[in-house]
């Protein structure tokens, strides 16, 4: 059906994903959408969801935990240089299938240091993507 390695490979990144967003500060119990959270991801790969339908789903549920509607999720390529979105919301929906090098943006700057990042000002952030300067500008001026 999917390949083993790939599912295996994504759901090593949900549990990463939801290890780092627990940092977060939610509101009210923390616990409980942490719960709910890996109940739908389970859920998730026991229906037997694709690959991109389980990154939608995790995506999803990382996006309302933050209180969002405006989220992505980068892959690494096999070749270990690039990213690639594989699960774009809201503003970020029109970038699935953007590859970028893993030199920069915010997402190059994650994948490097093995950390999460923020920046106040990405048209300031040095290795900000020129793709997205003019996402960036639309950005402030809504």
């Amino acid at each position: 059906m999917y390949d083993r390695n790939a599912i295996v490979e994504l759901v090593e990144t949900a549990d990463a994903a939801l290890d780092r967003a627990k940092g977060a500060r939610f509101g009210g119990g923390v616990r409980a959408p942490f719960v709910a959270a890996l109940d739908e991801t389970a859920g998730a790969l026991l229906e037997g969801s694709s690959p991109d339908e389980l990154l939608h789903t995790i995506r999803a549920r990382a996006a309302r935990l933050l209180g969002t509607s405006h989220a992505y999720l980068y892959l690494v390529q096999p070749d270990g240089a690039h990213l690639e979105v594989r699960a774009g919301l809201g503003l970020f929906a029109a970038y699935d299938g953007y590859t970028m090098s893993v030199d920069q943006g915010l997402a190059g700057a994650v994948y490097r240091s093995g950390r999460p990042v923020a920046v106040d000002d990405y048209a300031a952030f040095a290795d900000r993507s020129p793709d997205f300067e003019a996402f960036s500008r639309a950005w402030r001026a809504r």
